[in-house]
């Protein structure tokens, strides 16, 4: 979710504002002091009786965060204490993104990509949540679809794409998934630089990387070797700095398929 639609709680805003702009050692603090803020006596005095939304993103965004970082027993402790919440409510399912996309990585993890995208399912029903900024998680369902030999299944998160896109009256974030979203689907490794391009310009460390081993990806598969190998170096940059180690050992993994030192 975006820093201005989250439930209350300027903690969790920050978390999330955080967790995009690769802080995600203060994003963890935030969540904590969340956490203690959501302590029962605390919500009782404070009136907050309705914790489910809050929850579902305090333990979302930790437990992404645990993926990324391949701690692999805080993302499982994380994944557990959210099944005690039924994202039924409105407000639930429209904070549950981060949930989805972390039971998804934890499914790629598993090496089963096919769960993966069943657990990002809600991403591509804007009925389930209208308000959910999905598309921050649409290029993850095209890359999984792809991989799968699910092309209609791609073309459908294209789709969703841009309609999102199609609602900002100054292209952002929807307008570059969607130009990730294309180069993936396409193949073609332009529309991922302008992507890359556009998250460098405004900040965006963690989407920056993403983007950039997309990029490395398809400037590879074009046998633009050079190229590739710059975009594969700055993304394992880019994800070192918040101790991504599974994505910086996925970049490793394909630049050692290319030869790349």
């Amino acid at each position: 979710m975006s820093e201005h639609q989250l439930p209350s709680g300027a903690n969790v805003s920050a978390a999330v504002h955080h967790y995009w702009t690769g802080q995600w050692n203060d994003a963890l603090r935030e969540l904590q002091a969340t956490s203690t803020e959501l302590d029962p006596a605390m919500i009782t005095y404070t009136d907050l009786m309705d914790s489910g939304p809050t929850g579902l993103l305090l333990h979302g965004v930790s437990a992404l965060i645990a993926a990324r970082r391949a701690e692999h027993t805080t993302l499982a402790a994380k994944l557990d204490a959210a099944e005690n919440y039924s994202m039924i409510t409105k407000p639930e399912r429209e904070n549950c993104d981060f949930l989805l996309a972390a039971r998804a990585t934890a499914a790629i993890q598993r090496g089963d990509p096919a769960a993966a995208l069943d657990h990002l399912a809600p991403v591509l029903d804007p009925t389930y949540a209208e308000m959910m900024l999905r598309h921050q998680w649409l290029p993850d369902v095209v890359r999984l679809a792809l991989e799968i030999g699910n092309a209609e299944l791609a073309e459908q998160a294209l789709a969703v794409a841009e309609m999102e896109a199609a609602r900002e009256q100054v292209p952002a974030r929807a307008y570059t998934a969607l130009h990730r979203c294309t180069a993936l689907a396409a193949g073609d490794p332009e529309p991922a630089l302008v992507a890359v391009s556009h998250y460098r310009s405004v900040g965006r460390p963690v989407e920056l990387a993403s983007a950039l081993e997309e990029a490395g990806t398809l400037l590879a598969a074009r046998d633009l070797l050079g190229e590739a190998t710059a975009a594969y170096r700055e993304a394992s940059r880019m994800f070192a700095s918040p101790g991504a180690d599974w994505d910086m050992a996925r970049v490793t993994s394909r630049m050692s398929q290319l030869g790349i030192r």
